[in-house]
């Protein structure tokens, strides 16, 4: 498996002592150290570009989220003015 840094993270190859480049490294499948690496969110398997992309998606789902909470909020806001006014 290649795996890449995450922003604002830095994490040394054990072997070499350097840091992690943005071109990745190809690391054993089964490799414990990177595992937890994975695990611990201090590396991706995710390009960076692909990172920043799965952080812009999630950004537009959380907004499109919101806006839908706002307006199921407001309908049921105006719903139950509806069932006041008609009571």
């Amino acid at each position: 498996m290649k795996v890449y840094p995450v922003p604002n993270r830095c994490v040394r190859d054990p072997v070499t002592k350097l840091p992690l480049d943005d071109g990745g490294l190809l690391v054993g499948d089964y490799d414990t150290f990177w595992l937890r690496r994975l695990r611990d969110g201090d590396v991706s398997k995710l390009t960076p570009a692909q990172q920043e992309q799965s952080r812009k998606d999630a950004e537009d789902r959380a907004k499109a989220d919101e806006q839908r909470a706002q307006e199921q909020l407001a309908a049921a806001q105006k719903a139950e003015k509806n069932a006041e006014g008609a009571a």
